[in-house]
């Protein structure tokens, strides 16, 4: 999926030679376009998580990580595929409480991880994606696999 722009440039054309022919010319270049390519899960989250939770447990509780490079952005630079990613979670079928509220991403430099909230149901499983959006939140976006987490005691 991509989103396509058709941009029109102005540029003022100087001659570079010692003696210029022209200077300041106007130039425009007409339906050029910019092509935005949602992001690439390159490691997919594993099918299923089974968390046993202590007593007491303290909030919020780590699920797993995202590592750094799991999601490509799609840029042409390989040195900067990695940024401008916002993670979210969400539902991905009928799940117990809040559902992907009870859950929650969490930065832990350079990666990010799945937390769940204070608010999840223990003995519950839940049925998730994590969606990866690029352009920090306000591009194109891919959903990862589906994949369940099981919390117990």
């Amino acid at each position: 999926m991509y989103t396509t722009l058709t941009l029109i440039f102005n540029f003022l054309a100087t001659d570079s030679a010692s003696t210029p022919t022209y200077t300041n010319v106007p130039v425009q270049l007409t339906n050029c376009s910019l092509q935005n390519i949602a992001p690439n899960w390159v490691t997919q989250p594993n099918p299923s998580y089974t968390i046993t939770v202590p007593t007491h447990p303290s909030y919020p509780l780590f699920i797993f990580s995202i590592q750094l490079g799991s999601v490509e952005n799609g840029s042409a630079n390989s040195s900067r595929d990695t940024e401008q990613i916002v993670y979210t979670v969400v539902d991905a079928g009928t799940n117990p409480g809040n559902g992907a509220d009870d859950f929650e991403i969490l930065s832990n430099t350079p990666n990010f991880a799945l937390y769940a909230k204070e608010s999840v149901f223990i003995g519950s499983g839940y049925s998730l994606k994590i969606r990866a959006t690029d352009a920090n939140g306000n591009g194109l976006f891919t959903d990862s696999n589906t994949f369940t987490v099981v919390l117990s005691t």
